[in-house]
C-alpha cells in the first residue's frame, strides 16, 4: 500500500523490500561462524547481489545506496532525485530490479518464478530513520532466525 498524502515523485529516500515468491529460499543459505552470520549466496543470489551492486555503483537516477540479499528477500534503500529530470517513479525503478534479476537467473533457469507480486516501501523521514534502517540493513544476517521472514 502507498501512502496516500505521499508524491512518489519528489526526491526522498526510500526503504524497499522485495520477497520471493511465496517466500522461496531462492538466493542462499544464512551461515553461522564463530558466532557470526553470514549471507551466503548461491548463483541466483549472485545474480541478485550483482544488479544491485550495479543499481547501486552508478551515478543515475535513481539508485540504490545500500541493500543486503536475504535466503528469500531483499532490503535496499534507494534516493530519487526529483531535480535531476529523470523519468523514472520509484515503482519503476523497482520493477526494473526485479526484472533484471529474473532476467539474469532465467538465463540459466528459464521459467522460475523469482518475486513476489509488489514490494514494500517505507519513506525514510530523516536522519535517524536512516541510520536505524542502515544499521537494521546491515545486521540482517545475524537477526535472521529471529526475522519475520524467516522460515526453516
Amino acid at each position: 500500500m502507498r501512502l496516500r498524502s505521499w508524491d512518489y515523485g519528489d526526491s526522498a529516500w526510500y526503504f524497499i523490500t522485495v520477497c520471493c515468491k511465496q517466500m522461496q529460499k531462492l538466493f542462499g543459505e544464512v551461515v553461522v561462524r564463530d558466532n557470526s552470520a553470514a549471507m551466503l549466496l548461491n548463483e541466483r543470489g549472485k545474480c541478485c547481489e550483482s544488479v544491485l551492486r550495479d543499481a547501486r555503483d552508478t551515478d543515475k537516477n535513481p539508485s540504490v545506496i545500500v541493500f543486503v540479499v536475504m535466503p528469500n528477500h531483499v532490503h535496499f534503500i534507494v534516493a530519487v532525485d526529483k531535480d535531476d529530470d529523470s523519468p523514472v517513479s520509484l515503482g519503476q525503478f523497482v520493477h526494473f530490479i526485479k526484472s533484471a534479476v529474473s532476467r539474469a537467473i532465467h538465463k540459466t533457469e528459464p521459467g522460475i518464478s523469482v518475486w513476489h507480486r509488489g514490494y514494500y516501501d517505507h519513506i525514510i523521514r530523516d536522519d535517524e530513520d536512516l541510520e536505524r534502517i542502515m544499521e537494521y540493513i546491515r545486521n540482517n544476517p545475524g537477526k535472521w532466525f529471529e526475522d519475520r521472514y524467516y522460515s526453516d
